[in-house]
């Protein structure tokens, strides 16, 4: 049986959210964002081989249907359609891509950012470069994760389905409005409102890690929250308060962090911050 190995650097998919999450980070910190953009708008043109499969990758990781039978049809029905591209070409283009990163970026530390879905990028890869009959405990078991993940309704992501599926360009502008809105609504971010976006947006959401900060962070603004409390002599203003702490308490519960969860840290930063002042 064939050793099945998943390569990040041929992975169009997980290529694709990481130049995103890169981009939108550099926004975040104010740095340049001229050349990321250009290697997008370069290699995944809509006539390029690259950018007809990673619209596969993004309907295997976004689609979802009700029954596992049709996860299965949807699936092959896809490997086929990837299959029916000129896969010589398509190598050629990735390897044009890696090149431009690799050389940008100064090496292979760019393949070090974190995604969210890993696993399933990682999947519909190997589904996508190797067949069952190489390995197929392995291919099985690829295969079962992705059914699982198309067949599962309930998204982590609050994101509409429109926004995951426009073009490139569309999507990158869509992240930098984002971050310029939270400068609008916030008068110019605060130190702990950029962590907690440049974490959101490089930090698996799901992780240990992730969920360790955000329930740092909102322990941390209910101590604040709670300090604020008794000097507050209205009774509605003081049960305002103790709401607000009831909502960082729902966020540390949930089993997923969400854009929803992120707004309402980021104007509790912003409230505690005008109340100590």
């Amino acid at each position: 049986m064939k050793k099945i190995k998943h390569k990040k650097h041929r992975n169009t998919g997980l290529i694709f959210e990481m130049l995103v999450k890169k981009m939108t980070s550099n926004v975040l910190q104010g740095e340049g964002i001229n050349e990321i953009s250009s290697i997008i708008k370069k290699h995944f043109s809509n006539n390029s081989q690259i950018r007809q499969e990673l619209t596969f990758y993004q309907m295997l990781t976004k689609e979802k249907v009700k029954s596992p039978n049709l996860a299965n049809e949807f699936i092959e029905s896809i490997k086929e359609a990837r299959n029916s591209l000129d896969l010589e070409k398509l190598n050629k283009e990735k390897y044009r891509l890696y090149k431009d990163i690799t050389s940008y970026f100064g090496g292979d530390s760019f393949f070090d950012i974190k995604v969210e879905n890993y696993q399933n990028y990682a999947s519909i890869y190997t589904l996508f470069e190797y067949n069952q009959s190489d390995n197929p405990p392995v291919m099985v078991s690829n295969k079962q994760n992705l059914i699982e993940c198309i067949c599962n309704v309930e998204s982590s992501n609050t994101m509409s389905s429109e926004y995951l599926t426009e073009s490139e360009d569309i999507r990158l502008s869509a992240f930098e409005i984002m971050i310029e809105k939270y400068n609008d609504k916030y008068n110019g971010l605060l130190n702990e409102q950029k962590t907690l976006l440049g974490n959101y947006i490089n930090m698996e959401t799901s992780s240990d890690e992730f969920k360790t900060f955000i329930t740092s962070e909102t322990n941390r603004l209910k101590e604040s929250i709670n300090n604020i409390i008794p000097k507050i002599e209205n009774v509605t203003s003081s049960n305002k308060l103790n709401e607000m702490i009831d909502v960082l308490d729902q966020v540390n519960n949930a089993k997923y962090i969400t854009e929803d969860h992120i707004h309402v840290i980021m104007k509790y930063y912003e409230f505690v911050n005008v109340i100590e002042k």
